[in-house]
Formats: structure tokens, sequence, C-alpha cells
């Protein structure tokens, strides 16, 4: 029970959905719709921000050709109309979810916990978000790919990804599990040197010095192309 609870918790760190988004996530895998009779139903998890509910399993939910319960909103499919498109559902990977995954899951619940999450068996999520350098949920702290102690790095050959050896070994199990996962790299700050005020948690870019724009995409380059070496495709990536 103990167990049982230690993984729940890892989950809640690692990953925070909605019912609403556990059903959308579902539903697709009902296929396809005009096939689901009437009465058929649709299982419903919940987890609540104040861990009041860890996925915990709740009353199903039922098609109905007839909206009967007003407490739920009636969904009108039109098979036939096409909108935009949804590349994937998910989350992120943070450095202390990875962290956790890592070093305080044994190897069968680590395999339990990506399987549940990357695979038809589990929710089977296709997108995740990575960031770039440290988020505000990290071990180790602030920190970005090429932090210098003073001066610039112009040619980025502070470079390195070493930091985020949790979360590389996280990725590479999951695309493992998953190989068409999307992974979408996102930066909470430019590295310090580049910025106003020489600082991680504030500022912006310093645009006054010429050489910072193009070193800065530079540093997105870099970021994708280690990132490949290490078996990890980045799909996108937000500035």
């Amino acid at each position: 029970m103990k167990a049982k609870k230690k993984l729940a918790l890892i989950l809640i760190g690692f990953i925070c959905i909605c019912v609403v988004v556990l059903l959308i996530i579902q539903l697709p895998t009902l296929s396809p719709f005009k096939h689901q009779a009437k009465g058929s139903s649709v299982d419903v998890w919940l987890t609540t921000g104040d861990q009041a509910h860890l996925l915990e399993l709740q009353a199903p939910l039922h098609f109905d050709s007839i909206r009967t319960d007003k407490a739920f909103p009636s969904i009108d499919i039109r098979e036939n109309e096409t909108h935009q498109t949804i590349d994937g559902f998910g989350a992120a990977i943070t450095g202390s979810s990875a962290y956790l995954i890592n070093q305080k899951l044994n190897t069968e619940q680590q395999d339990l916990l990506l399987k549940e999450l990357f695979t038809p068996q589990g929710i089977n999520i296709g997108f995740v978000r990575h960031t770039i350098g440290a988020s505000d949920f990290n071990v180790d702290g602030s920190y970005t790919y090429d932090d210098v102690e003073s001066g610039a790095d112009y040619d980025l050959k502070h470079f390195s990804i070493e930091k985020d050896a949790d979360v590389i070994k996280v990725l590479q199990k999951s695309l493992a599990l998953h190989k068409d996962l999307k992974i979408l790299g996102s930066p909470w700050s430019a590295p310090a040197w580049m910025k106003t005020g020489q600082e991680l948690n504030a500022g912006s870019l310093n645009m006054e010095d010429t050489q910072i724009m193009p070193t800065y995409a530079n540093y997105f380059v870099k970021y994708i192309a280690t990132y490949k070496e290490q078996g990890i495709p980045i799909y996108a990536i937000t500035p």
C-alpha cells in the first residue's frame, strides 16, 4: 500500500492532468465514435491539486444519444468536418520529476510508471514539453546550458547539458516506449551573460550587444544538435 501511494505521489509530481484532459485522451481510443452504442461507458480517474484524490477510480460516464444529465456538457460529433489538427496531448518533464523517477523509484516502478504514461496500455502521451535548462521545478536550482562566472561566451565553448542527466534518461526511456513522441523545447531563461542585469530570474536579452541575438540562435541550434546526439529528436522549440 505504501509503495502504491508513493507511486501515485510521483505521478502527481510528474504530470497534472485534470479529468477533462483524461477524457480527451481516452475518447479517441474508443474508435470510432459512431460505433459507441448507447449506454457504453468510459472510465474516469480523478486527481486533485490538494491530493484529496490520487488517481482514484470514479463512477464511469456513459454515452447516450440524448442528453440526460445536465451536469455534463453535450458533445455534438461531426465526423465529416475538419478544423485544426492536434499534434498530441501530454505534459512537461521537469528536472524534479525526472530526478524522482530516476533516483527514488526502483527499476520495476520506473517501468510501470512510464508504461502507464507512454503506451496504449496507459494514457499513451504523445507530446512532451521539455525545459531548455532549468525550470522552476528543478533539484539543482536555476541553470542554463552555458553559464560562466564572468564575461561572455559568444562561441558557446562552455555549452553543456550535463545537468540534464536525469531528464535525458527519462526522455530516452519514454522514446523507447513511444517512438513517435513529440518533444517541445522551451527555455525559462537565456544565459545570464546574454541578459540585461546579468541575472537568470530577471531582465531580458541585451539587445545593445549585437552579438547576443545570433549567439542565442546558435544556442538553440546547439541544444537541438546535442540532444539529437543523445537519440532525442526535438520536434519544436519556443523562444
